[in-house]
């Protein structure tokens, strides 16, 4: 019997045809699939309903009724991490570097290839897993952080550093003792054992925050191809 605490995981199909490939390998996977005939259905579903993860979005990187370029600037407005995997119909040098620099997880050209469709969605499940482990993690730490003191904040510096107790007690002028109670007092907040978990969790913590910073800056790119087709969409409308 399957276990009722695991999450299933989500297809989000947004394709004014049919993408059968995706279909045999969600089949294949148990993933759940939720389909959109377009890139204004696909929207109007975000803005009122929150996407279930984990989970991937497959939609086509530019067709009469799909705009992938669209679909990406919404969920980058939303603050929307999940990850997107694009398809085009031809070679499209510009639209597809817009794409992936703004966060996409790969772009497949058609005719598309079962394993290669299965290695592209297996990548995207991963890479929201991992995503959303990180986001759970740094909230946690964030947390930690805003509740330490202004000296253990100077111990846990100098610990992360990779100083010992007696380095740290020079440097910040104050007693063995205090260093080791305050050690004592972070080791208790980060719910580690020792120094080396604490050096572990604090430098995992840095490395999340510093690869926020790069996803949030790379999404807030814009560029020509983004700019063109949104003017294609536009006259569409009109």
């Amino acid at each position: 019997m399957a276990d009722a605490t695991v999450e299933q995981e989500m297809l989000y199909i947004v394709s004014h045809g049919s993408i059968e490939i995706f279909d045999r390998v969600a089949q294949r996977r148990q993933l759940a699939v939720e389909r959109f005939a377009s890139s204004d259905a696909f929207i109007d579903h975000i803005k009122t309903h929150e996407l279930l993860r984990p989970g991937c979005v497959v939609t086509e990187l530019f067709s009469n009724a799909v705009d992938g370029a669209r679909i990406q600037t919404q969920l980058i407005e939303m603050n929307c991490t999940i990850p997107t995997i694009f398809v085009g119909k031809e070679p499209n040098l510009d639209s597809a570097v817009q794409a992936l620099t703004r966060g996409g997880i790969t772009v497949l050209l058609e005719p598309l290839d079962a394993e290669q469709v299965d290695e592209a969605v297996e990548w995207a499940l991963a890479a929201d897993c991992w995503q959303r482990r990180a986001d759970h993690m740094y909230t946690k730490r964030v947390a930690v952080l805003a509740s330490l003191s202004d000296r253990q904040r100077e111990v846990l510096d100098l610990v992360a550093l990779g100083l010992p107790t007696k380095a740290i007690s020079s440097r910040l002028r104050v007693s063995k003792r205090l260093v080791e109670l305050e050690r004592s007092a972070l080791l208790r907040a980060f719910r580690v054992s020792d120094t080396s978990g604490l050096t572990l969790a604090i430098g995992e913590h840095r490395v999340i925050e510093q690869f926020r910073y790069f996803v949030n800056a790379r999404q807030q790119l814009r560029g020509p191809a983004s700019r063109r087709q949104h003017d294609c969409s536009d006259k569409e409308g009109s």
